[in-house]
């Protein structure tokens, strides 16, 4: 929907000092003597001006609009909405849609609030003078203390904030949450490398003490969910390019010396690298 919306933001009223500040060309005469208003410079005008507000993005201008294009949505207001995308189908026609109806349930990662929230709640206190309340924080979970405060303080602007009336949290996968997710679910990594060796008429098993060291990598790394099949990926690579050559071969059993063996010839570097 938010392709479909154009907003057109105009720039806020600002006096000479704080065009200055913002980086600002020379003064523009009118034509019956009068200067006008300072013109700020492309870019550092805007990115000065959205610094101000406490919205610390790149593209400052493009992110606000994106803002406000979202708040008009979750306000409730007939948009037009391009059916095969906006940018490269241009002359297209859009299709009105009412959102007064619609349930917006907004979601992300957020990645960094968690230290907006230990800034608010002082947990780097240390001494005597360390509150009580302070010591219980559990701070394997910051997000279970995410307030509007925190949301703010990360760069969303106030009037969406306000129109999200109920903010709740995800807990972190566990280990038992990863053991089910790499096995249990119908197209599982697991099934889906179980079904590609079977085409290739090769029957593939695991032991137990490989999913747990699959497992462990991914919290190790602070991969997540998606992080279970770059493992699965690096373990089963050289087998994936030589199992189907070798017609001699009908079982592939992948024990956890041979987990080990393949994950520590991958590229374990370059995620311990991103992951810091």
């Amino acid at each position: 929907l938010a392709e479909g919306l154009q907003v057109d933001i105009g720039r806020p009223h600002q006096g000479p000092q704080q065009l200055q500040a913002a980086g600002a060309h020379e003064p523009v005469a009118h034509q019956d003597g009068r200067q006008a208003p300072l013109l700020p410079q492309r870019g550092r005008g805007r990115q000065q001006f959205h610094e101000d507000r406490g919205l610390v993005v790149g593209e400052g201008q493009a992110a606000a609009g994106s803002a406000q294009g979202l708040l008009k949505l979750l306000e409730g207001s007939v948009v037009n909405v391009p059916p095969q995308g906006g940018r490269k189908h241009p002359e297209q026609k859009m299709i009105p849609v009412d959102t007064k109806n619609i349930l917006f349930i907004c979601g992300g990662a957020f990645d960094g609030i968690e230290k907006k929230i230990a800034q608010r709640l002082n947990t780097r206190v240390v001494g005597y003078s360390a509150s009580l309340a302070t010591s219980t924080v559990d701070r394997d979970n910051f997000l279970k203390y995410i307030t509007p405060a925190d949301l703010k303080a990360f760069g969303l602007i106030p009037e969406i904030i306000g129109r999200l009336p109920i903010l709740t949290y995800l807990n972190p996968l566990d280990r038992t949450a990863l053991r089910n997710i790499l096995t249990e679910p119908k197209n599982s990594i697991i099934k889906q490398y179980v079904k590609l060796f079977e085409m290739d008429g090769v029957q593939l098993l695991f032991d137990e003490e490989v999913y747990e060291f699959i497992v462990d990598k991914a919290l190790e790394f602070k991969l997540g969910a998606r992080g279970l099949r770059s493992i699965v990926e690096a373990i089963m690579m050289d087998a994936m390019y030589t199992i189907p050559s070798q017609k001699d071969v009908k079982e592939l059993h992948v024990t956890l010396d041979y987990a080990k063996e393949k994950f520590e010839k991958s590229d374990v570097n370059r995620l311990q690298f991103e992951n810091a």
